[in-house]
């Protein structure tokens, strides 16, 4: 246990910094973020979503299904050039993960997929998972719009459960 402390701790310095320079590199042009959530369909909602939004906007997206904390921060400063979308997947294995993400990627909207139970060895429960997930809702302003799956309950509690008072 002891032996893994230090490189968990460089892990975690080397991923702020990362989330820092792409905090900074994102407030520069302050594009409007889409941030895509669940336990399923992320990447390709998001895909989607991008596809339908490059007929009018230039659009900026994570490559392929990164959507942690490191592998977003990585994709911003790799690929960010000012465009004046974004379509990023928040993902949490932990709770907490989603809200420092939003710290410095701050979205303007969010997508909810959809709620299922393979991440229950992860949080142990649905009301975690939901807990974890409505983070991504939680951090967005008053009024803003969350979309989700209205044929998934667990779509809707994850949004009730960040403070969504009526959900798109």
């Amino acid at each position: 246990f002891l032996s893994v402390i230090p490189s968990y701790l460089v892990s975690e310095m080397i991923t702020v910094a990362a989330l820092r320079r792409a905090g900074k590199l994102v407030g520069k042009h302050r594009p409007q973020i889409v941030g895509i959530t669940g336990s399923y369909g992320k990447t390709s909602t998001k895909l989607l979503l991008a596809h339908v939004l490059e007929s009018k906007y230039k659009v900026f997206t994570t490559p392929q299904s990164f959507n942690q904390r490191y592998s977003v921060a990585r994709s911003v400063l790799d690929g960010y050039r000012g465009q004046e979308l974004m379509v990023i997947e928040y993902a949490a294995y932990r709770k907490g993960e989603i809200r420092e993400l939003t710290r410095y990627l701050k979205p303007a909207l969010a997508v909810i997929t959809g709620l299922a139970c393979q991440h229950f060895s992860t949080f142990g429960s649905e009301e975690n998972i939901i807990k974890a997930k409505s983070e991504l809702v939680a951090a967005l302003k008053d009024k803003s719009k969350v979309f989700y799956n209205g044929h998934d309950q667990g779509a809707l509690d994850i949004a009730r459960a960040g403070g969504a008072v009526r959900p798109v």
